[in-house]
């Protein structure tokens, strides 16, 4: 199915979004309250809010894509869970003018109460107010596992709190640990258009940590 203009909310319950787009939308493309939310190959693409925003409750986004969204990609406020993978945000939030507006959030808000799991995604040239928040982020509630992921800032440097590990990244500067690696491009097929998808040349391919990952995680497998 198609939403223009009017975007989804959920309240105080449970809804599972398959194979819907969500675009054009003047405020947030999915507004979850109180709700237990699975979005699986969902496109969450060009509204005026945030992509996704939730608070409180369960919340699992699969293979979807986020993109271009004006005040972020994921907003969480905090959830209680919350699980992410094979998933694109890219392009989202905005940089300030001078030192006069920006978002608060770029790619991803990684906030929950209980546990986090932020794997096989990819993350590219996301803005926000500051280098901290373009990517993704993080704070020290719960468990969180961020792991065999691609980070890529190519327009702006980004910098995270984030654990990553097993990670791949351009442009990203992240805590210290041995399993990343800093490549000089990604190979997307056509970013300026919104393919993220990999060339079969792009160095990023196969670089998930082979022990960690499993095949369900990356979209395309890769």
């Amino acid at each position: 199915g198609r939403v223009d203009g009017d975007g989804l909310r959920c309240e105080n319950g449970r809804v599972t979004l398959a194979g819907v787009d969500v675009t054009g939308v003047g405020d947030d493309g999915v507004d979850l309250r109180d709700c237990d939310a699975t979005l699986a190959r969902v496109s969450i693409v060009g509204n005026g809010g945030f992509g996704v925003r939730a608070q409180r409750g369960g919340l699992e986004i699969r293979s979807s894509n986020l993109q271009r969204n004006a005040a972020g990609g994921l907003r969480s406020q905090p959830v209680d869970t919350l699980v992410v993978t094979g998933t694109v945000f890219a392009r989202n939030g905005r940089a300030p003018v001078g030192m006069v507006g920006g978002s608060s959030v770029g790619g991803a808000e990684l906030l929950a109460s209980q546990s986090v799991r932020f794997e096989g995604n990819t993350v590219a040239d996301n803005q926000s107010t500051s280098a901290a928040q373009r990517a993704i982020v993080c704070d020290d509630r719960g468990v969180v596992t961020v792991r065999n992921n691609l980070l890529t800032s190519t327009t702006a440097a980004a910098t995270t709190t984030c654990p990553v590990a097993y990670s791949m990244g351009i442009g990203t500067a992240w805590p210290s640990d041995l399993t990343n690696t800093v490549i000089a491009t990604a190979g997307y097929v056509d970013a300026a258009n919104g393919n993220f998808h990999l060339t079969p040349m792009s160095p990023a391919r196969g670089g998930a940590s082979a022990a960690l990952a499993t095949p369900d995680l990356d979209l395309d497998g890769q």
